[in-house]
Parts: C-alpha cells; structure tokens; sequence
C-alpha cells in the first residue's frame, strides 16, 4: 500500500508541474562555448576558435528552429549559458535572445512559473538528450516525461533537435490529457 501512496504523490507532483508548465514558460539555454573559444584564441589558433564560433551558432540556431516550429505546449524563450545565474535570479530582461540570437532587452517575460530546457547529459544513464529541469536547474523526475533521448530503440536512428522538440511537445500534451480536471 505504501508503495501506491508514493506512486500516486510522484504522479501529482508531475501533473502539478505539467499545469505549471502550460501557464508558465519554458527557458531554453543555448550554449556560447565560451571557454573552448577562450582558450583557442589564448593559443593563437583563431581560425580554429571562429569554426567553433560557426558551429555552436548553427546549432543554437537548428535548436531555436525546432523550437519555434514545432513547440506549443507553452510559451518558449531563449537565454545563452553564460546568462543561468541571472536566470535562476528570475533577471530575465536584457538577457533572452531574439530570432538572431542576440541579446533583446525589449524581450519582457515575467512568468509566475518557468522551466528550464537544454540539451544535456541525463543524470545515471548519462545518456544524451533534450532535458527539462526545474527553476534551479534540477533534473524533473518521472512521470514527468523530463527528457528526449537522442537516439532511439535503435542506435543507428539518431533523433535530431527537431525531431526530439516534436516528441517532448507530444508527451506534454499526451501527459496533459491525462490530468483529472479536478487537480489544480
């Protein structure tokens, strides 16, 4: 029986943070790759440093594409990594990035609640996937479908950014039906 009760206390916990979700926000953070950038230059090896520079902005812009086409659930901003501090401190104007993934101080968001999306490392498995997480940028636990993983059943079906943003919206969703419309 005790075993029902935490089952249950998992699943309200998940349904309360899925609502809070759907009216809140959900920050995506894009990485700047800073320090690789840093220490290239500091080596003198700047066209090296200008390739990651091209890269990371190419998949920061594949990861906001994915987002912007295909995300619903709730509403969705972006934030570089070098911002999380201020984030976490709920500073969010002149810190969120618009359609070229510049800085935007005219972006103004003050959400009651907001989450916090990446792609990152899960904790245990270490497998790699589009995560969510907390305000504090700590993992959601199960049943809340908190990460994507890149790779599917099979390992050679490698998922890319828009296919795992399209599959984490659909489960929100699917988790959202799910909800007694009795719970708050």
């Amino acid at each position: 029986m005790p075993i029902v009760g935490f089952s249950q206390k998992k699943r309200e916990i998940a349904n309360n943070q899925v609502l809070k979700l759907r009216s809140g926000v959900l920050l995506v953070r894009l990485y700047t790759s800073e320090n690789k950038i840093n220490a290239l230059r500091k080596l003198g090896r700047n066209k090296e440093a200008e390739e990651v520079i091209r890269k990371q902005h190419l998949e920061n812009k594949a990861i906001y594409t994915s987002f912007t086409s295909v995300y619903d659930f709730s509403k969705v901003y972006f934030f570089y990594n070098t911002c999380s501090e201020k984030i976490k401190n709920r500073e969010f104007t002149g810190n969120l990035l618009n359609a070229e993934l510049e800085v935007d101080s005219s972006i103004i968001v003050n959400p009651g609640d907001f989450f916090i999306s990446e792609f990152d490392f899960t904790p245990g498995t270490g497998l790699y996937a589009l995560v969510v997480k907390d305000c504090e940028f700590e993992f959601l636990k199960k049943p809340f479908p908190y990460y994507i993983k890149r790779f599917d059943i099979i390992p050679i079906s490698r998922r890319t950014p828009f296919d795992m943003v399209l599959v984490l919206n659909t489960k929100l969703h699917q988790q959202l039906k799910k909800i007694p419309q009795s719970q708050p």
